[in-house]
């Protein structure tokens, strides 16, 4: 959850500077958007001052940033593919038997956080059965399940 946050914050400042950085130099040149701004190119990139060249490489060495960035958020991502954790939940003895509800909750209370596709590789169940027992145990009030935007749903241990 840090890495995704940690990643929305770099690309808030970038947007941030990138749009502040164009208002400032948009102001100082007077540049207006309309169709005669593609009139006369060859002349407009003859006479490019060094606010303009600048300004240029600021726009580029923030692309560059962005893309390595993103590129490398999307090796990490691969690289977390979910594996099967190894159950050391004790069974009951005697006439009490444990349901599959009831050793998830257990290894929950080991690991205190799992993916669900951890769960349903686990259980060698779908990523949908493993979401319904999460359900059922939030419903209960013994896990919580958090929601990302650009990643799968996560249960903590209350």
């Amino acid at each position: 959850m840090g890495k995704k946050r940690d990643f929305f914050i770099v690309l808030l400042i970038l947007m941030f500077l990138a749009a502040s950085n164009t208002l400032v130099y948009s102001d100082k040149t007077n540049i207006k958007v309309s169709g005669f701004s593609i009139k006369n190119v060859y002349d407009k990139l003859m006479k490019l001052d060094m606010s303009t060249i600048i300004f240029v490489i600021q726009w580029f060495l923030v692309l560059v940033v962005v893309i390595i960035f993103y590129i490398n958020f999307l090796k990490k991502r691969r690289k977390e593919k979910a594996k099967p954790v190894n159950m050391n939940v004790k069974k009951k003895t005697g006439t009490d038997v444990d349901t599959d509800l009831d050793i998830l909750y257990n290894l929950l209370k080991q690991k205190k956080r799992l993916k669900i596709s951890v769960i349903a590789k686990t259980f060698k169940v779908n990523n949908e059965k493993a979401l319904e027992w999460s359900r059922i145990l939030e419903n209960n009030d013994l896990v919580k399940i958090e929601h990302f935007a650009f990643s799968e749903p996560e249960v903590e241990i209350k």
